[in-house]
């Protein structure tokens, strides 16, 4: 995994001139975008703002290697973000097309490649959230995610990656059942579910059904 890490920090070294890469992304009308990046969402903001934008930069959705440290970082801890990293390439895929046709270009941010950069602005955004009127923005923002994403993440967590026979001993404890609808008819249900859902993965121990 070092070698992984040492190949993508040679793809972008630290001491990577960012500004003349960041200027070749120019265009007549060009805009960053910095809302929801779910793939429901982002969708729509592309079509919406193409209509008056040549180009719309998003930032990398993988984190350079170089700002995090060992214990946080995917590439030295894979098995640790393989949701994440299955939901990045996702995210990627389904934005081909609109990167094919040369109207959305990703970037990499000026802090990737200064440590020093970056936490000066995590310590600075801590201190501004201190202020009343940024936290009653913050909070109105963590309400409006929460609104848009936490029923899927939260069937996502209990039932997609739970192991069908927790499922099961579950909906029995519950009485969920009844003479038209079955644990079975639901496990079905599940695993429909998990079948269309393109970033559900299997946990690492799923077979092993050791959930208690």
């Amino acid at each position: 995994m070092r070698k992984i890490y040492e190949s993508i920090v040679e793809i972008w070294p630290t001491n990577t001139n960012v500004q003349p890469l960041l200027e070749r992304a120019r265009a007549d009308v060009s805009g960053l975008f910095i809302g929801d990046y779910h793939p429901d969402y982002i969708s729509r903001a592309l079509v919406r703002h193409s209509i008056y934008a040549n180009k719309i930069i998003l930032i990398d959705p993988f984190p350079h290697p170089y700002v995090l440290s060992d214990e946080y970082n995917p590439i030295l801890n894979p098995e640790q973000h393989r949701a994440q990293t299955l939901k990045n390439v996702n995210f990627y895929m389904s934005l081909m097309p609109w990167i094919d046709a040369g109207i959305v270009e990703f970037i990499r941010t000026p802090a990737d490649f200064d440590r020093k950069l970056n936490f000066n602005a995590m310590r600075r955004a801590q201190s501004l959230g201190r202020e009343p009127e940024i936290q009653a923005a913050l909070s109105a923002t963590v309400e409006d995610l929460k609104d848009r994403h936490f029923k899927a993440q939260a069937l996502h967590m209990t039932l997609l990656s739970a192991p069908d026979d927790y499922i099961r001993r579950k909906f029995n404890e519950l009485s969920l059942g009844n003479t038209k609808f079955t644990a079975d008819d639901f496990i079905d249900y599940i695993n429909a579910q998990r079948e269309s859902n393109p970033d559900f993965l299997e946990p690492m121990d799923y077979g092993e059904n050791n959930c208690t």
